[in-house]
């Protein structure tokens, strides 16, 4: 037997699982042979039902795959940058050796690793949205083309790519040119 209560919220406080205590002495004065067990707020009934579960796991391995590979996609970028950028440490090195300002050496690996991100999230987003179109079934509260998704992707992966490159060009113009142009 199951008995299933609405509670009347004054403007100041709804909380259904506060009744509890209400509800149990009520059951209590009419019959006390009466166990009571399982007390719960229809909100939780809904969150812990097999269909909410059976539902809700599937988001929750796409959430966790696109995690996944939004971490590698960092990972990834960030050392592909870094390393072409530490490949021209000689080439900084002798720029240092003639005058150039450390600033527009820093400037130019900025730009260049601003191009990179550019042609990457702009061969990246269309393939995106062909592919969200394949999981249409699977998203709930959020359509396939959602322009906040995207822009945060973006911006995420373009900030990566610039930090990339900044920090190994920002160690590489800090070191001594003779050191530099020693390096291989």
């Amino acid at each position: 037997m199951s008995l299933a209560i609405r509670v009347r919220c004054s403007a100041e406080v709804c909380d259904p699982a506060a009744m509890t205590t209400a509800i149990r002495r009520a059951v209590a004065e009419s019959d006390p042979t009466v166990p009571i067990y399982a007390v719960a707020t229809m909100e939780d009934q809904i969150t812990d039902s097999p269909a909410v579960f059976a539902r809700r796991y599937p988001l929750l391995l796409v959430g966790l795959f696109a995690a996944t590979a939004l971490v590698l996609a960092v990972v990834g970028l960030y050392g592909v940058i870094s390393y072409a950028v530490v490949q021209r440490t000689r080439e900084f090195g002798i720029r240092l050796a003639l005058g150039a300002p450390s600033s527009s050496i820093r400037g130019a690996v900025l730009r260049r690793g601003a191009v990179v991100a550019a042609v990457g999230v702009l061969a990246g987003v269309p393939g995106a949205l062909a592919l969200t179109r394949l999981m249409r079934g699977m998203l709930y509260g959020v359509t396939p083309a959602d322009p906040m998704t995207y822009i945060g992707g973006c911006v995420l992966l373009i900030a990566v790519a610039l930090l990339a490159s900044w920090i190994p060009a920002h160690w590489a113009t800090r070191i001594e040119p003779v050191v530099a142009l020693r390096a291989d």
